[in-house]
């Protein structure tokens, strides 16, 4: 089952259970399918559509620091549950493990040898790993790897 599917059957079943947390996140994540089908001019793909929900993730994340700064927990608390409700329409991200076998493969398929070399490696990396890793991440186990 697709993500689409998914997200309109879990509406479907907060709205039978009165949720209205999950219904309100649910409703904003539809939304920004939806908005982002308009501009794009095409149907979404899976990987899309959990592109559209990491970008949510991440807005909720900068949210919740704002909330944290300036000392509102109540708005703190609901980004928090927000966060978490959006996380389970996206894939787990790759541990730092599996992505240092994807690093490993990059660097033997370009030659890389040095540090010089980083931004092949890293534009290989990324193809691989796709939006499945934090790229700050890969960027910092790119440089480690090439230093060594």
């Amino acid at each position: 089952m697709g993500l689409s599917d998914q997200l309109n059957q879990e509406y479907i079943t907060a709205m039978k259970a009165k949720n209205e947390r999950a219904v309100s996140v649910i409703r904003m994540l539809k939304t920004a399918i939806k908005n982002q089908e308009i501009e794009s001019g095409h149907e979404l793909s899976e990987e899309e559509l959990h592109a559209v929900a990491r970008r949510l993730i991440k807005q909720s994340q900068d949210a919740l620091q704002d909330f944290e700064r300036g000392g509102r927990v109540d708005l703190a608390d609901a980004a928090r549950v927000e966060i978490a409700q959006l996380q389970t329409y996206v894939p787990a991200p790759f541990s730092e493990d599996q992505i240092l076998v994807f690093i490993d493969e990059c660097i033997a398929e370009t030659g890389a040898k040095s540090a010089a070399d980083m931004g092949k490696v890293m534009g290989a990396v990324m193809k691989k790993i796709g939006s499945c890793a934090d790229g700050r991440v890969a960027r910092a186990l790119v440089a480690k790897r090439l230093s060594l």
